[in-house]
């Protein structure tokens, strides 16, 4: 639904003002995003405890209603999104809006308002349930509880009336897909999210003074950081099991799309077409001293020439100029009754690509990836940047959800006794490492490890 933004500014402010709501700058900076960047279609909202989500998330849904007619309030069942529907129930009726409805002790929620606006609570126990309804918006409840099939779901029925949606919630832990989502919605994405975090200090309500206040520098004094900043600042925060630990999605990743004007290098990690593997290709081009992910092929179950057949539709493929691989990859399959072609083998016959394949031991390999994420202190920019795209190489560095397919895929970790970490998760890492390692040598160029060539000779 096309709308003006500045009629829909007063209407939001009147709204406001109308019921006495006063936003803190972060409560107020999160409801005007959308009309300061229209690209915004879903507001995702991690609050610390006492931090006035549900309050703030029902006056979004209160002062929208003049953009749609139909609304609904989600949760994983009915009492999840009560607590918000009560809100707005007391909203309709300050401002006179209320024309009839229900408000059961148990069970749907639902109510009219003037000129035919209706809310209602859904439940999404049963995703069946949901109807054919195409609602103007959707607030969604205690986010972190709901099933990240359902925000699928919901947002194929918010799209017929051009709707948005908002999620709101606090912070279950910090490696479930809601989490994930936080971080990927930092920065671009194809979803039009964008992530918000409303600390429980910057609601006066509850904490006069702010940070400052006793009661949060009681709490800071009593819990572990990590649970600190999961229940208070609302932030989530990234194991200390995670194996690239350098990545942020607000640094490292945006819209980097496929330059024609620059050659292509791909790099490949045959991880595997089994259930638990991946076969990784990125897509790689260089500009001004930055390695640029542009795209990835993130995929499993099919055969090699399946595989390059789906790369040479790519928009990127026809500049293609060279590629590396893993150096397993020049194996061949000697169980078979006749010795099978090798990757690298069947790359060459398809493509003619005389793919480099080189041994990259695993800790220098992270090494080297880690120095391009680092912030280079002169540029005040890192060395690597990837496309939104690259969902797999964004998930494996813990930057956001997994690649459709691939639900039970998370971040790359270090095993929680050894500290060593896990052969799993790492595919578009791997051909990233051994992409930077055989263009650009390793972190300390005086190293040779077994079965590689020195950065100098790399040059």
């Amino acid at each position: 639904m096309q709308i003006d933004p500045e009629l829909a500014r007063r209407q939001r402010w009147f709204m406001f003002n109308l019921v006495g709501y006063a936003p803190t700058p972060e409560q107020e900076a999160m409801h005007f995003s959308d009309l300061d960047d229209p690209s915004i279609i879903e507001k995702w909202v991690s609050g610390g405890e006492q931090s006035g989500k549900s309050k703030s998330a029902s006056m979004e849904l209160m002062s929208r209603i003049p953009e749609g007619l139909i609304w609904w309030l989600v949760g994983m069942d009915y009492f999840n999104c009560r607590k918000e529907f009560e809100y707005c129930w007391e909203v309709a009726h300050e401002s006179s809006l209320f024309i009839s409805g229900s408000l059961p002790a148990e069970g749907q929620c639902s109510m009219t308002l003037a000129g035919g606006i209706t809310l209602k609570t859904v439940s999404l126990k049963d995703l069946t349930k949901i109807g054919h309804e195409s609602p103007n918006g959707v607030l969604v409840c205690e986010a972190a509880q709901v099933k990240q099939e359902a925000i699928t779901r919901l947002r194929t029925r918010v799209t017929g009336a051009g709707g948005w949606i908002q999620c709101s919630g606090t912070l279950e832990g910090s490696l479930g897909w809601y989490a994930r989502s936080l971080e990927e919605y930092k920065t671009f994405n194809q979803f039009g999210a964008k992530s918000f975090f409303i600390p429980s200090w910057t609601n006066p309500h509850w904490y006069p003074m702010g940070y400052d206040d006793p009661k949060i520098q009681a709490a800071l004094a009593k819990l572990q950081p990590d649970v600190f900043n999961e229940r208070f600042a609302g932030m989530p925060v990234k194991s200390s099991r995670i194996v690239i630990k350098w990545f942020d999605p607000e640094i490292h990743v945006g819209l980097y799309e496929f330059d024609p004007e620059l050659p292509v290098d791909i790099a490949i990690d045959p991880g595997g077409s089994h259930k638990s593997g991946a076969y990784s290709i990125l897509a790689i081009q260089e500009r001004d001293d930055i390695v640029y992910a542009v795209d990835e092929v993130y995929t499993r179950g099919l055969v090699t020439e399946d595989i390059i057949e789906h790369c040479q539709t790519k928009p990127w493929w026809e500049k293609v100029q060279a590629g590396v691989i893993d150096i397993a990859a020049r194996q061949h399959n000697t169980a078979a009754p006749s010795k099978m072609p090798s990757d690298w083998d069947i790359w060459f016959q398809k493509t003619g690509l005389n793919l480099t394949c080189s041994k990259v031991d695993q800790g220098a390999g992270i090494d080297r990836i880690g120095s391009y994420l680092k912030m280079d202190q002169v540029a005040r920019k890192p060395h690597l940047l990837v496309n939104y795209r690259c969902k797999g190489l964004i998930c494996e560095c813990a930057g956001g959800n997994p690649p459709e397919g691939f639900s039970e895929m998370g971040a790359w970790l270090r095993h929680k006794d050894t500290e060593k970490p896990i052969d799993k998760d790492n595919h578009s890492v791997k051909a990233m490492y051994y992409y930077l390692v055989n263009r650009h040598g390793f972190v300390n160029a005086d190293v040779v490890l077994a079965g590689t060539v020195s950065h100098n000779s790399m040059m």
